[in-house]
């Protein structure tokens, strides 16, 4: 889950649970970005609890942070990739929201995103060489992306609840239709190994995961988006997005 100010300071949280084999692990960390690009993060394996969704609002509280997530968007679902040894199921429980949170001795008031992803497949099975991922979010559109490149290309993009299969992403912007989002004065909010980030204080983990995990690389970016829509500049927003590489 996610959130950006007019000033464009954000956070971004995970809440994670994984059970592989023997192996147990819980998950939660963020990272966070202020106005003028100052990041800093947070990586811990002990179990929190989770987040809670009643009705249209998200609530999640974890050691140092406090957050409410209000939907002002109809939710996404889809199932994204299936075998009969398993799949991985999508829900986009908050498209667009209204947030606050407080996050150590700060707080943030604006737009912000959650999602959950369920997975009965080990992540090194995945048909993907490369993984696309973003959501703008302004007063009058949302848009989220996924696209997966390797031997079983996916590509999906929803705008204001309407499902486009066809278009363009780079780090540069997104097309689709007659609609063009541009990113700008991006900040790379973090960059490298997994293991060198988020698996980094748990050094034992080598010994269980592939190496394909260990060295997926991840660069992920608070951006600003300019909307324009048949030619025309429609709104400016924020942008989070990543792309993530399997070695």
């Amino acid at each position: 889950m996610d959130a950006v100010d007019e000033r464009g300071e954000g956070f971004i949280g995970y809440a994670a649970e994984l059970s592989w084999k023997r192996l147990s692990l819980a998950y939660h960390g963020f990272l966070r970005c202020s106005a003028d690009g100052g990041t800093t993060s947070r990586n811990r394996f002990r179990a929190v609890p989770m987040p809670v969704q009643e009705g249209s609002t998200l609530r999640w509280k974890a050691p140092g942070i406090e957050g409410e997530w209000q939907g002002t968007a109809a939710p996404i679902q889809e199932i994204l990739f299936e075998t009969p040894e398993g799949r991985i199921d999508w829900r986009c429980v908050q498209p667009r929201a209204t947030a606050e949170l407080r996050v150590g001795k700060g707080s943030i008031h604006g737009l912000g995103y959650a999602e959950y992803i369920e997975m009965s497949l080990p992540p090194w099975d995945l048909p993907i060489r490369e993984l696309r991922w973003g959501r703008f979010l302004s007063t009058g559109h949302h848009i989220v992306w996924i696209q997966w490149l390797g031997p079983v290309p996916k590509l999906l993009i929803h705008h204001n609840g309407v499902r486009h299969e066809q278009g363009e992403i780079d780090e540069t912007g997104i097309s689709f239709g007659t609609t063009r989002l541009v990113f700008s004065g991006s900040l790379q909010l973090r960059s490298g190994t997994l293991f060198s980030t988020v698996l980094a204080r748990v050094p034992w983990i080598r010994q269980l995961l592939p190496l394909s995990i260990l060295r997926l690389d991840e660069r992920k970016w608070r951006s600003r988006g300019h909307l324009n829509q048949q030619g025309q500049e429609a709104e400016n927003g924020w942008v989070i997005h990543e792309t993530v590489r399997w070695a």
